[in-house]
C-alpha cells in the first residue's frame, strides 16, 4: 500500500503535464513538437499560423525643421520595449553643427541646456508640436510625430504560433509556440 502511494505521487507531476490525444491514440506532453503531436493523432482538422515580431531595440529618426531659422534637428527617438528609452537631437544649420542654448520646460520645472557640438540627449520634446518623453509608448510618439523617416531595429524577437483543432468526440486545440506544444484547450 505504501509504494502504491508514493508510485501515484510521483506520477501526478507526469498527469499534470500529459494530455491524451484527441482520437485516444497516443499521450502529448508540453515541448512535444507539431510533427510528434501529428504522428500520435494524426492530420487535424484544422492548422492555423501566425507570426508575432516583437521589436524589443528600435530607433526611429526624424528630420524637423527649426521654426526660427533656416536649419534642421535630428530627433533619433530610441525605444526599448515599446517605451521611448531615450531622445537625442542634433542641430544643423545649412549642414553645420551649431551650438544652442535650450530652455526646456515641464509644468513649473525649467532646465537650461548648451550644446557647442550640436547634439545631445534630453528627456521629452515637443519639437513634434505636443509633448511627449522618456517612457512614452511607440503610438504615443506615432500620434505626435507621424512616421519617422527611418526605423533602425537593432533587436527583434519572433514567436510563431501553430494551433491544430480536432474535431469529433472530445474537440480540443492544441497551441505550439516557435513549434514546441505549449497548452491545449478544451471545445466544449
Amino acid at each position: 500500500m505504501r509504494y502504491s502511494l508514493i508510485f501515484m505521487l510521483l506520477l501526478i507531476p507526469i498527469t499534470l503535464w500529459a494530455l491524451p490525444c484527441p482520437n485516444g491514440g497516443g499521450i502529448l506532453y508540453k515541448g512535444d513538437s507539431i510533427e510528434e503531436v501529428i504522428k500520435q493523432c494524426g492530420e487535424p482538422t484544422t492548422k492555423r499560423s501566425n507570426t508575432y515580431i516583437f521589436y524589443m531595440l528600435q530607433d526611429w529618426i526624424y528630420y524637423i525643421a527649426h521654426r526660427y531659422d533656416s536649419g534642421f534637428a535630428q530627433v533619433i527617438v530610441s525605444f526599448k520595449n515599446g517605451k521611448v528609452s531615450k531622445i537625442h537631437v542634433t542641430d544643423y544649420y545649412y549642414g553645420v553643427l551649431i551650438c544652442r542654448r535650450i530652455v526646456v520646460q515641464f509644468g513649473s520645472a525649467m532646465t537650461v541646456q548648451t550644446s557647442c557640438n550640436g547634439a545631445y540627449d534630453i528627456g521629452f520634446t515637443a519639437l513634434c508640436g505636443a509633448i511627449f518623453g522618456i517612457g512614452d509608448s511607440t503610438e504615443r510618439v506615432e500620434a505626435i510625430c507621424g512616421l519617422p523617416a527611418t526605423k533602425s531595429n537593432l533587436d527583434i524577437n519572433k514567436m510563431e504560433t501553430t494551433e491544430l483543432i480536432y474535431q469529433g468526440d472530445d474537440p480540443q486545440t492544441i497551441i505550439f509556440q516557435n513549434g514546441k506544444l505549449s497548452e491545449w484547450k478544451q471545445m466544449r
